[in-house]
């Protein structure tokens, strides 16, 4: 998210730079978006030492970093407190290592297993795993949205759960810069990779992405760019990953008839490895619009991938026909063999920015 620190004191300068003990690698790139993880993932960052050393590294950084000048600045304008890292890091380990308050299994593991459904039960729609999720957001300034927080709160007033509260959290940032934070400096770090791209005048991360046949999202890790490609500038080069088989997500897709579009026989555990940027139960494909994804295996073929968790995913291929009772401006038929469905005042969509679907897709 390229980072920099134009006046930062010695002290913090050390604690920024010390290494998170017993966490592994991934933290790091999943901290931008939270993305999903698979089982093997949850096993390597759900410990109590990995725990124990951000809480640690965040000690570490408070206690080093107490100067007026000891504050992040990010490409996007905004001033945040030293600990802005270790804090994202911190609330992905809690989105990601939470588990199921009954049966101890890891929430993204059952929400992969949900996939084989057409839509949750009621159960499921009012179970531990899908409101604690939503509680640790909106406890969160990372996570926190007025809307959000609305509908949350209808839902558990329908489920009749009261043990679920949350606190709308204080506001993150320090503040917001009105020009470039740092003069002279360089949006994003310089790329140590043998070939990098050297981006034209007029380029953006959807135009890269498609003259180079790589992901958009993958781009954008690989580059050190931000995720709205805001500090993509003209001249500076960029590292890129491996080219894959793309697809533009249009407005009312899902990851059923995409998959069933694509013709390639691609499976759902493929399709959702390839690009980890999609949540959940592949409920924020309307924010991923028009950007581009991975229908074939980045770098070339590769295994097909096994899912731990026992899953039979299947992706029905014949569209159901548009119902008489539909709005005018609805498809006339909705890919991959999702049912159309009624909804009324009682029956709303259960909105969870990161796992479900959202208001702003209907």
């Amino acid at each position: 998210m390229s980072p920099v620190w134009p006046n930062i004191s010695t002290p913090c300068f050390n604690a920024l730079n010390s290494t998170v003990k017993d966490c592994p690698g991934l933290l790091g790139d999943v901290s931008v978006n939270n993305d999903r993880l698979r089982s093997d993932q949850l096993t390597a960052l759900c410990t109590t030492a990995c725990q124990s050393g951000l809480k640690t590294s965040r000690q570490t950084i408070l206690k080093g970093c107490t100067g007026p000048s000891d504050v992040i600045h990010f490409y996007d304008g905004n001033v945040y407190p030293a600990t802005y890292i270790v804090d994202r890091y911190i609330f992905t380990y809690g989105l990601s290592c939470r588990r199921a308050a009954v049966t101890g299994h890891f929430c993204d593991d059952l929400f992969m297993a949900w996939l084989n459904q057409s839509e949750l039960t009621p159960d499921q729609d009012c179970s531990d795993c899908l409101l604690g999720i939503q509680q640790i957001q909106l406890n969160s300034p990372f996570g926190y949205d007025a809307d959000f927080a609305s509908d949350f709160q209808s839902m558990t007033s329908s489920c009749s759960k009261s043990q679920y509260q949350f606190t709308s959290p204080s506001a993150y940032t320090l503040a917001t810069a009105t020009s470039s934070p740092t003069p002279g400096a360089s949006p994003p770090m310089p790329p140590t990779c043998a070939t990098p791209y050297t981006v034209q005048a007029g380029d953006t991360c959807n135009s890269i992405s498609l003259a180079l046949n790589v992901s958009t999202y993958s781009l954008v890790n690989a580059g050190g760019l931000l995720p709205d490609c805001s500090n993509l500038v003209s001249n500076i080069s960029l590292c890129l990953p491996s080219p894959c088989s793309l697809y533009m997500v249009q407005k009312n897709d899902t990851c059923t008839s995409i998959l069933s579009t694509s013709g390639l026989g691609v499976s759902a555990a493929q399709f959702l490895a390839w690009n980890p940027n999609i949540n959940g139960l592949c409920g924020n494909l309307y924010d991923l619009r028009d950007t581009q994804l991975c229908i074939s295996p980045p770098g070339g073929n590769l295994p097909n991938i096994t899912v731990t968790t026992p899953l039979a995913i299947s992706i029905p291929s014949s569209p159901v026909p548009k119902p008489t009772n539909a709005p005018g401006e609805s498809s006339h038929d909705v890919g991959g063999g999702t049912p159309w469905q009624v909804v009324t005042h009682a029956r709303r969509c259960r909105c969870n920015k990161d796992f479900l679907c959202r208001i702003s897709t209907f």
